[in-house]
């Protein structure tokens, strides 16, 4: 018998038990339940992280992994990523800001394989230091955290919080 210590999706609990263990630890990581559970009432649609190209490539091309301990060197998830924001594929990006000040961010993203598929759900957890402390996506390599639709949904951040202001904005 076990004790569970977050609430658990569909979606992990269809996954293979040794997928669930990476997908519930970072659950463990941000300290929290799956993102995928949250009440649409939760998400908001402004006051996204001021992430970085920096701190993109920080987390999908510098960062090591965990089980194999080699640099990530996801550079697809940066080189395609961008086009996809610009091509509209990057759709109804929202965040919820958890009790212990991380963010989580959501969107939907077209799959990469075909536009008629249904669209894909990546989710980010970063911290206040603009950080990103994990992230992953319901398509086959989104357990690794660094796929393509991951890559696309940050620079998606990046995209909204440098909109040109089309209010009276006040400095």
């Amino acid at each position: 018998q076990s004790i569970e210590l977050y609430r658990l999706s569909p979606y992990c609990r269809a996954l293979v038990p040794k997928e669930q263990k990476l997908y519930i630890e970072k659950l463990i990581a941000i300290d929290s339940d799956d993102p995928f559970l949250f009440p649409s009432e939760l998400w908001k649609s402004s006051g996204f992280p001021n992430l970085s190209e920096h701190d993109v490539f920080q987390y999908c091309v510098a960062k090591h992994s965990k089980s194999t301990g080699l640099q990530l060197c996801a550079y697809k998830a940066i080189r395609d990523a961008e086009q996809y924001v610009s091509c509209g594929w990057v759709k109804d990006i929202f965040r919820v800001t958890l009790s212990n000040s991380i963010v989580i961010v959501s969107c939907r993203v077209h799959h990469s394989q075909s536009i008629r598929k249904s669209l894909l759900n990546p989710w980010a957890a970063i911290k206040r230091d603009m950080s990103i402390i994990c992230s992953s996506c319901d398509c086959e390599a989104g357990l690794g955290g660094v796929c393509l639709h991951v890559g696309a949904m940050l620079y998606k951040i990046i995209a909204v919080n440098n909109l040109p202001c089309t209010v009276s904005c006040t400095k």
